[in-house]
């Protein structure tokens, strides 16, 4: 099957908008793979980490989120407006734990997005920066029957 829509949706940058759009992205994933939690999971805490980083850093008013699937997996696309940035560029490595076994803040939100999914693109193009999210997923796409 090809890819298909499930979710577009447009909204200002702001971080409240960033978690009503997670949940929205949550619901359709949940809606179309509900015996897949972890892929879904996955794929929801990567894109509400590419959903951040483009309201903290892209100076773009606008996000544009789309989620697609097709059998055997969901792919989220986010894009913003501004000059060039490509977030797969460069070497992203997850920090060394504190001495209390924690994580400190902020840093390392591309090297936890490659842990969480299968594949990353981006590309520049009319003026968009467009980052492409992969999760597979092992069952199949549930189509009502």
């Amino acid at each position: 099957m090809a890819a298909r829509s499930v979710m577009n949706l447009t909204f200002h940058a702001d971080f409240a908008s960033v978690d009503q759009a997670r949940s929205a992205l949550l619901g359709a994933c949940r809606e179309v793979f509900p015996l897949e939690s972890e892929a879904v999971s996955d794929l929801c805490m990567a894109a509400n980490e590419a959903m951040n980083n483009a309201v903290e850093h892209s100076g773009s008013s606008q996000v544009e989120i789309e989620l697609r699937i097709d059998d055997n997996c969901m792919i989220f696309r986010i894009s913003t407006c501004g000059e060039r940035f490509d977030p797969t560029a460069g070497n992203a490595v997850m920090p060394e734990c504190d001495e209390q076994g924690e994580l400190r803040e902020g840093g390392y939100g591309l090297a936890l997005i490659q842990v969480l999914i299968d594949s990353m693109s981006y590309e520049y193009l009319e003026g968009k920066n467009i980052l492409t999210l992969v999760r597979k997923v092992k069952g199949g796409v549930n189509d009502g029957n």
